[in-house]
């Protein structure tokens, strides 16, 4: 469990960062608008929305692992 989970506050990241949803899908932080936060895949993609409430900080890995997965994807073709 996180220092931010335990605490019960609602991390608020900054524009762009690479954050994850409540079910662990990891996206870029692109923006709150009434309360409801979108996040897009990392790399670019249809943006999905998420409470703010439900937005969770990643780890130095889980960041390491979306940004290498787009580099991956470019460099076979995929993107």
């Amino acid at each position: 469990m996180s220092h931010q989970e335990q605490a019960g506050t609602i991390y608020v990241p900054a524009m762009g960062e690479i954050v994850k949803d409540a079910a662990g899908k990891v996206g870029e932080y692109m923006g709150t608008v009434y309360g409801t936060s979108q996040l897009r895949p990392v790399g670019g993609g249809v943006e999905w929305d998420v409470a703010q409430e439900d937005i969770r900080e990643c780890s130095q890995e889980e960041r390491v692992a979306a940004k290498l997965a787009v580099a991956n994807a470019r460099s076979s073709g995929e993107l």
